[in-house]
């Protein structure tokens, strides 16, 4: 398959989201807090927490000829283009699937930078290529990387 040069994305939307709940679940936490409505403040704590998962996925994808690379605070995650034979996508993720190997990145929603076009471009032609049908999935917005985590020697 003829891909171009690695491609860089960004997810910087993804991370202001994140951020931008937890602050504001937070505020609404301490302001309750603060005006004497103790009994008001625990219900703040699980928005603030609904915004980790959000925070965790929030990183840089790339792409290059052979793989495709997703770099995140849990750590860095790559999958060989060779080996998907399946791809799924949920409301707001994609998953590609090899074997018991998994890798999601955000929808392109969520993608920003010079590089998002041509990269789902690069995407949309591999499915073209290899005959691929998109599965629509529930599940693939609650996976997480699996069986993709880069060693620390690679």
């Amino acid at each position: 398959m003829n891909r171009p040069r690695e491609l860089k994305i960004s997810l910087w939307k993804l991370k202001a989201l994140g951020w931008i709940g937890a602050g504001f679940f937070t505020a609404g936490l301490i302001g309750s807090w603060m005006s004497g409505q103790k009994e008001v403040s625990p219900w703040f704590i699980p928005f603030i927490l609904l915004s980790v998962p959000v925070l965790v996925q929030a990183g840089t994808i790339r792409c290059d000829p052979r793989f495709i690379y997703l770099s995140i605070p849990l750590g860095d995650f790559e999958i060989e283009w060779a080996e998907i034979k399946r791809v799924e996508r949920g409301k707001s993720f994609i998953v590609f699937i090899a074997g018991d190997k998994r890798l999601n990145i955000p929808t392109p929603e969520w993608w920003a930078g010079d590089d998002q076009a041509a990269f789902g471009e690069v995407i949309d032609r591999f499915l073209a290529e290899q005959s691929i049908e998109v599965e629509q999935s529930f599940m693939a917005d609650f996976r997480f990387p699996k069986n993709t985590k880069k060693s620390n020697n690679s």
